[in-house]
């Protein structure tokens, strides 16, 4: 039965699931406390904040901040708070990666560039590259699109799911990193 329900329908549901299990267990290990049936934004974002309060050097809780920012649709907010993580860890390709999505979501697509490049001189991994492949796409640089694929493709990586929807123009980009777990995976 499983077969017949699309990949991306599959990997957002589960996606969400993980995501309310996580909130809903990181609660207790970081010893916060809110009202019963709170929505789960409002949780991630009370937990964004508890992070912060417990390490204001530590840039995982603004880099929440910044996600939930994007997937509110508020790219402004989400590039305040990647700044902010910045701050302390200027050289994190995650936030900067983050960051480069929220350009994306903003319509500053050739800042975005910009910002991935620089992800990608500290750190090589699969999810950069996917990031790369959207922004370098979104900029209409088709062969730069397939050289990256090709690299992936020699370490034995594929396009994820979602990259694939969107380069098969079934997503936009905003789409891509807006709505579902709103990511490239």
């Amino acid at each position: 039965l499983i077969k017949f329900i699309p990949f991306t329908i599959t990997t957002g549901f589960t996606a969400g699931i993980a995501v309310t299990i996580i909130i809903g267990q990181l609660k207790d290990f970081f010893g916060v406390t809110y009202p019963e049936g709170m929505p789960t934004i409002e949780t991630a974002e009370k937990l964004a904040q508890e992070l912060i309060e417990a390490d204001r050097q530590d840039p995982d809780g603004y880099s929440l901040h910044s996600t939930i920012a994007r997937l509110s649709g508020d790219a402004d907010k989400a590039i305040e708070w990647a700044d902010k993580a910045l701050e302390s860890d200027p050289q994190n390709a995650e936030v900067l990666r983050l960051k480069a999505m929220a350009l994306v979501v903003k319509g500053d697509v050739e800042q975005a560039k910009t910002v991935i490049d620089e992800a990608l001189t500290y750190e090589s991994y699969g999810i950069l590259y996917y990031t790369s492949i959207v922004i370098e796409n979104e900029l209409g640089n088709k062969e730069t699109v397939d050289e990256t694929i090709s690299l992936l493709e020699m370490y034995g990586l594929s396009v994820s799911g979602r990259v694939n929807d969107y380069l098969l123009g079934e997503i936009t980009a905003e789409q891509l990193f807006t709505e579902g777990s709103g990511d490239v995976e």
